[in-house]
């Protein structure tokens, strides 16, 4: 099967760090002058996913402990409080592995315990009382998240290389602090010569921010067929430069004059779209993916589309279309942190 023109698009997931606290790290267990004195203290797990409590659990026979230590778990589903005992066996302080699993990854945490042995010779006295449990640390900050949802776009031009029309380009952005939609700004860096900035409407806590480029007609691009954008993206004070590429569609060049010459064709392209971004947090994916088909820089639908071919849908470089037409629907489950989906236009 022949390939007339093809386009691709990469889709990402993403996961928020996880961080795991105990209410109680550590604890000296009262002793005799030789040995601890039987007894018990307590801790509770909770974990966090970017700014969110999400559920952990301990089996504690995976728990790595002392000789004469035992823990025992309540088993509460997202917030298990264990109990770690001591027996007359124990005889100098240890740690405690205590490994909490969450959302499938496996993070150690580790308690540690001493003794308060009693003094052999001195003179009796009042025993000192426990020192108070220090706070729980605060949970980690919030990853920020920026990105593009337009990467690319695909210029029409003549065979020489110099655009057929004047042309206006949008390419959304967007800024995230944990789960959270957060301002952002665009700072556009160095645009090849045809190529201004139209418009730059910075991101807020509720809309995308909205850049759009406008490419004059006649113009050669810097006399390359394809090139890059930086654009710098600020948000939550982070600042980082996302690529915005571009590369010409040229026109076909027309056939020579003779008794029954005729006009060269117009080039095919197909351009990929998605219509809910290309970056997704914790397989929360739902997008429409489309892809049209452009001949001579005219959108080519229906019947016309038909007599060009048929558009099919490849994952990851595969030989087998996942789906065909001009849409494609990802939903979660179809993405494993990373895939590529690209759209044929086949005959």
């Amino acid at each position: 099967m022949a390939q007339r023109a093809a386009d691709q698009i990469t889709l990402t997931d993403l996961t928020d760090g996880v961080s795991v606290v105990m209410s109680s790290e550590s604890y000296n267990f009262p002793g005799t002058t030789a040995a601890a004195i039987a007894g018990s203290t307590s801790t509770k797990i909770q974990a966090l996913m970017g700014g969110d409590y999400v559920a952990a659990s301990v089996n504690v026979a995976n728990v790595v402990k002392p000789a004469g230590v035992t823990v025992t778990s309540d088993n509460h589903a997202t917030a298990p409080t264990l109990t770690i005992s001591v027996t007359t066996a124990v005889t100098a302080g240890g740690e405690v592995i205590i490994p909490v699993v969450v959302e499938g990854l496996t993070i150690e945490k580790r308690f540690s315990f001493g003794i308060a042995f009693k003094g052999e010779t001195g003179p009796g006295g009042a025993k000192g009382d426990t020192g108070p449990t220090g706070p729980t640390g605060p949970a980690g900050a919030a990853a920020t998240l920026v990105g593009l949802k337009n990467e690319a776009h695909m210029v029409v031009t003549n065979a020489s290389g110099a655009t057929v029309a004047a042309t206006t380009v949008q390419v959304d952005f967007f800024g995230y602090v944990g789960a959270n939609r957060a301002a952002v700004t665009a700072a556009v860096g160095t645009l090849p010569s045809g190529v201004t900035v139209a418009t730059n409407t910075a991101g807020t806590a509720s809309a995308d921010g909205v850049l759009t480029l406008s490419i004059a007609a006649g113009a050669n691009l810097g006399g390359t067929d394809q090139g890059t954008i930086p654009i710098t993206l600020t948000c939550n004070g982070v600042a980082r430069t996302a690529i915005f590429s571009w590369s010409k569609a040229k026109q076909g060049a027309t056939g020579g004059k003779g008794d029954t010459g005729a006009a060269g064709a117009a080039a095919v392209t197909v351009e990929v779209s998605s219509s809910n971004g290309l970056i997704f947090k914790n397989t929360q994916i739902a997008t429409v993916l489309t892809a049209r088909v452009y001949q001579g820089g005219v959108e080519v639908t229906g019947s016309a589309l038909t007599a060009l071919g048929t558009v099919r849908w490849y994952k990851d470089g595969g030989t087998t279309a996942v789906g065909t037409g001009t849409t494609l629907t990802v939903s979660a489950g179809d993405v494993a942190d990373r895939a590529t989906f690209e759209a044929r236009l086949e005959f």
